[in-house]
């Protein structure tokens, strides 16, 4: 009891040996008398601690779990003619299938992200033309497909192609989206 005592008199320096000792009595302060004062804030130091830490965790989590189940990030996703579905139709694992209907009819397919984004990239670079007379022979499809769902299909001719899922807008084949082509 003496060690308490000696603890409070340096805190209450007017009290007496008698006061301090009815003050530990009516409050059952068993430590220091600053443990009561910062106990509340002590506990809401850990809340923020804890809270933070498991804020930290999800988002983590979240973005781990975005970045491996989702072709496309949602914040960096941009929804055009060639991806007018949503971020989340673009699940993986992708695949992309061309079927070179000019000539032997043989299909190509590839499943690297790299790959794919490439394709994306080029596609989404080519300027929109002007309608074309109708009638012009289908040289290749494109078709490219996520886990649950086909998410673009197109048809190549000689100087353009279009999307399906689309009003047929048509894009000029640029170099770069013939070289991807040509590299299958």
């Amino acid at each position: 009891m003496t060690g308490n005592v000696e603890i409070y008199e340096t805190f209450f320096f007017s009290l007496s040996y008698r006061e301090v000792e009815k003050e530990i009595l009516a409050e059952k302060i068993t430590g220091p008398a600053y443990t009561k004062k910062y106990s509340g804030r002590m506990a809401y130091v850990k809340k923020k601690l804890m809270t933070s830490a498991v804020l930290t965790a999800f988002l983590v989590l979240s973005t781990w779990y975005i970045h491996h189940t989702f072709f496309f990030s949602p914040l960096s996703f941009e929804q055009d003619d060639i991806t007018h579905h949503s971020w989340s139709d673009y699940q993986r694992p992708m695949t992309l299938t061309y079927y070179d209907l000019d000539g032997e009819r043989t299909s190509y397919r590839m499943d690297t992200d790299e790959d794919i984004r490439s394709f994306f990239k080029a596609m989404k670079q080519c300027p929109s033309i002007a309608r074309e007379k109708k009638g012009a022979q289908v040289l290749g499809a494109l078709r490219i497909s996520s886990a649950h769902d086909v998410v673009l299909e197109a048809y190549f001719y000689k100087d353009f192609w279009h999307v399906l899922q689309n009003d047929h807008e048509r894009f000029e084949i640029t170099p770069k989206l013939e070289g991807l082509i040509d590299q299958l």
